[in-house]
């Protein structure tokens, strides 16, 4: 049975259930799939009129697939690492015009697995990765996010345990709990790790989590800037008392946080939150936090080199930041390559790039407290960059990872990369980890519509998943300070 491969948009991209598969066009690029295994064939018009074949293998085990000239069942009998595949193809030419491909018939079948039975499925996204002396089982997290699961306290209740359970259950290799406030400011329905009491609410939600899953938490630690009704600090007017209670806010967050029973920790210097503020061109300040490209990043170095100091050097500690704040006058790539780099120098574990999410180009106000409100639905364009929405590309930031990962290889680090913005199906994920676009895959949306992706990509039920929508309406919810959940799921 041959039928349109639906997950993928590229023209002529179709796939195969069965064991045979004809092509009739020469415009056409074919690709025969069984779990694990992609094998792509394309034909273009050779010299003096001829036809030259080339393959493009791109199994699981390889790095980038190879592009070689040749026969098409040339060393395609061993390019798998769990399966050798035997591969035959017959190949018939319209002999009128030598231009036109008349069909191709390919047959196949796995020998010799060594796994009992068929490789598994999206073999990148299932191979673990170190972050410093902590093993990720594979490379798909939960990204940070704003669940609304809390009292209006900040204090964890049984639904936001049950919440993040269903996640870890679900396959994921670690779960990072997004926007712990660290500042005593009012900050409603947020988790929050500003006092000691905090500390055994959160210990039951690690342990518990930990207990019955295994999987890794990280806590993502922020500080909100001043706000009030129509009115929001600016980076430029903090005094130099307050940067010194920054600093202390962090540290002595992230040593709770280690108390509790996080495995890691991330500082949350994206969006409109106060650090990514710190980073931005729009930070002008003369006092050595700010104005050129050391002193915007002095504050985030000063909080780790005192968190490592507090917690040791084999406890990971990772960063958030915009590739592109997507604002006049705000960061873009140009900036966010140097700043990576200087993160990646730091000593960083992982750079986790996400984009927008500021306050500066947003008309909207939070209906209740009157308070710049950041993100969709009544954003601007930078808040519906951090959160894409379906009239966006897929994949729309991960050109920002890419481009950073790259920048900060260039450089000579291997700090790991998390990409993230809507990456709704594991095909796509697996693509991104190909073509080493990133080195770990976050998800959020995808999430709150099926807890059991990983679980469905690793056992090859992809076709299973219940795809988001990217209708944004867990968004709109949060400005009513309800719970982020997804509308199509009855939770």
């Amino acid at each position: 049975m041959l039928r349109r491969y639906s997950p993928r948009n590229d023209d002529g991209v179709y796939f195969l259930s069965g064991n045979s598969y004809q092509c009739p066009t020469l415009s056409e690029t074919l690709c025969v799939q069984q779990p694990r295994l992609w094998v792509r064939v394309s034909f273009a018009k050779g010299g003096r009129g001829g036809i030259s074949l080339r393959k493009r293998a791109c199994p699981a085990g390889s790095r980038n697939g190879e592009l070689v000239e040749g026969e098409i069942k040339r060393d395609l009998d061993a390019i798998h690492q769990f399966s050798r595949l035997s591969l035959n193809a017959c190949i018939i030419f319209d002999t009128q015009s030598h231009l036109r491909l008349k069909s191709v018939i390919f047959t196949w079948k796995f020998v010799d697995s060594k796994m009992g039975g068929a490789p598994m499925p999206y073999e990148r996204l299932f191979t673990p990765i170190r972050i410093n002396n902590l093993e990720l089982k594979n490379r798909v997290v939960m990204a940070p996010t704003h669940d609304g699961l809390t009292t209006i306290d900040g204090i964890v209740e049984p639904r936001t345990i049950d919440f993040y359970l269903k996640r870890a259950k679900g396959g994921v290799s670690m779960i990072i709990i997004g926007a712990i406030a660290v500042n005593p400011r009012k900050a409603p329905f947020l988790l929050r790790i500003s006092d000691d009491k905090y500390i055994p609410g959160l210990t039951q939600f690690t342990t518990r989590i930990h207990s019955e899953t295994g999987v890794v938490i990280c806590a993502q630690l922020m500080e909100p800037p001043r706000m009030s009704q129509n009115w929001m600090q600016n980076i430029n007017d903090i005094s130099s008392e307050d940067i010194t209670k920054t600093i202390s806010y962090f540290v002595n967050g992230a040593i709770r946080a280690q108390k509790a029973g996080f495995d890691v920790i991330e500082l949350h210097a994206a969006h409109g939150y106060l650090l990514a503020a710190y980073l931005s061109l729009i930070n002008k300040r003369d006092d050595g936090y700010g104005k050129t490209g050391d002193g915007r990043i002095r504050i985030v170095r000063d909080i780790y080199e005192k968190i490592r100091s507090a917690l040791g050097p084999g406890y990971p500690l990772g960063i958030r930041i915009n590739g592109d704040e997507f604002i006049i006058g705000g960061n873009t790539l140009a900036q966010s390559r140097i700043i990576a780099g200087k993160l990646a120098a730091i000593g960083f574990d992982y750079i986790s790039v996400s984009a927008g999410g500021k306050h500066e180009d947003s008309p909207g106000v939070h209906p209740k407290g009157g308070s710049p409100w950041p993100y969709p639905p009544i954003s601007g364009y930078s808040g519906y960059r951090s959160v894409p929405t379906a009239y966006m590309p897929e994949a729309a930031n991960v050109y920002l990872a890419a481009d950073i990962r790259r920048t900060i290889r260039q450089a000579g680090y291997s700090t790991p990369v998390i990409a993230a913005g809507r990456i709704p199906y594991p095909e796509l994920a697996e693509d991104i980890l190909r073509d080493e676009q990133a080195d770990i895959i976050g998800l959020s949306r995808p999430l709150l519509r099926d807890p059991d992706w990983v679980l469905k990509a690793k056992s090859g039920r992809e076709k299973e998943i219940k795809r988001c929508t990217y209708c944004n309406e867990c968004m709109d919810k949060l400005i009513k300070d309800e719970p982020a959940l997804c509308v199509f799921l009855n939770e």
